[in-house]
C-alpha cells in the first residue's frame, strides 16, 4: 500500500510510485464536490446568462461529471479549471493558475453558494444548531471525517472572533472548500 506521506527514503521520489503524490481533483469532480458540500446544485445552461429565454438548461440536479457533452454548457468554473472534452483522450493541465486563485477568492462558485437561500449553511443558521455541531457536519460533508478534538475549540474561537456569527461560519466553510485536503486526491 502506498502512503500519501513520504518517508525519509522516498521523499524525493517523483517517478517510482513509492508514495502517493497529491494531485488536484478534475474540474467537474471539484465542482460537484463544492455543490455537494454547500448544498447548492450547479445549473448548467447553454448561454452565458442562465436567465436568457433561448438558453437550454441541463436537467435539474445534473452533476458536472454526468454532462454528456460538457463543452455545450457555459461554465466559467470548468473553463478555469480544465473543461473536459469527452470526444478525445483527456489531457488536463493540473498546474494552478492566477484565474483559479482569483475565482477561489472572489468567484461565485466558492462565495455566492455559502449563504445562498436554501444552502446547507443557510439552513443551519436558521436552526438553533450550535457552532460545534455545524463544524462537525461540514467536516463530514467536506472531508468524510470528524474534526480532531483540538480543532473544534480553535475553530469556535475563530468564528467567535469575527464581526458576526454568519461571517465567521462563511469564512470557515470557505476555508474548508478551498483547502488542499478538499481539492486534492491524496
Amino acid at each position: 500500500m502506498r502512503a500519501s506521506i513520504p518517508n525519509e527514503t522516498n521523499k524525493d521520489d517523483q517517478i517510482n510510485y513509492s508514495h502517493t503524490i497529491p494531485r488536484p481533483l478534475d474540474a467537474e469532480v471539484l465542482l460537484d464536490a463544492i455543490s455537494n458540500v454547500t448544498g447548492v446544485p450547479e445549473v448548467f445552461s447553454t448561454a452565458a446568462n442562465a436567465d436568457a429565454d433561448s438558453a437550454g438548461l441541463a436537467p435539474d440536479g445534473v452533476r458536472a461529471i454526468n454532462l454528456h457533452q460538457p463543452d455545450v454548457y457555459f461554465s466559467r468554473f470548468l473553463d478555469l479549471y480544465g473543461r473536459p472534452n469527452r470526444l478525445t483522450v483527456p489531457e488536463r493541465n493540473a498546474k494552478p493558475s492566477l484565474g483559479q486563485a482569483l475565482d477561489m477568492l472572489a468567484g461565485p462558485t466558492y462565495n455566492d453558494r455559502l449563504m445562498a437561500k436554501g444552502s446547507r449553511l443557510n439552513r443551519m443558521m436558521e436552526s438553533p444548531m450550535a457552532n460545534g455541531k455545524i463544524i462537525e457536519d461540514f467536516y463530514l460533508a467536506a472531508f468524510g471525517r470528524y474534526p480532531a478534538r483540538e480543532e473544534i475549540p480553535e475553530l469556535e474561537r475563530l468564528i467567535a472572533g469575527q464581526s458576526s456569527r454568519e461571517e465567521g461560519l462563511k469564512d470557515f466553510v470557505w476555508a474548508l472548500i478551498s483547502s488542499r485536503e478538499f481539492a486534492e486526491n491524496h
